[in-house]
């Protein structure tokens, strides 16, 4: 069996790399100029779960706050802690679990999280 290659940048050609997935995508990221590409993919979960965790990959490794500021926006948890507050809490990580949920329930903040621009997938 052979795998297909990495796609590569259609703005500077360099390979790039995989940043997260949804159900029904495929994220990557130019690690050279930063552009963003998402593919559709189709999958098929022979073991579907009822359950899912939703995690947040932040852009650039540390969060900024844009990010923080769109998470609190969508995510109950973090709506009165300050964004300062927020972004030391999450400084020392690349990538945060939001908690485990039903997969019905992460699908749409998925897809909220995505157009606000944070780069969040489930597992």
């Amino acid at each position: 069996m052979t795998t297909a290659p990495e796609p590569t940048c259609n703005a500077c050609g360099c390979e790039l790399i995989w940043s997260g997935a949804t159900w029904s995508t495929e994220h990557y990221r130019c690690p050279q100029c930063g552009t963003e590409k998402v593919t559709r993919v189709l999958r098929f979960d022979p073991n579907p779960r009822d359950t899912v965790i939703l995690s947040i990959l932040w852009k650039d490794r540390r969060p900024s706050a844009p990010e923080v500021e769109a998470l609190r926006s969508f995510w109950p948890e973090f709506q009165n802690q300050s964004v300062d507050e927020l972004m030391s809490r999450f400084a020392v990580t690349e990538e945060i679990e939001i908690g485990e949920m039903a997969w019905l329930t992460a699908e749409p903040l998925v897809k909220r999280a995505w157009e606000l621009g944070i780069w969040a997938s489930y597992y």
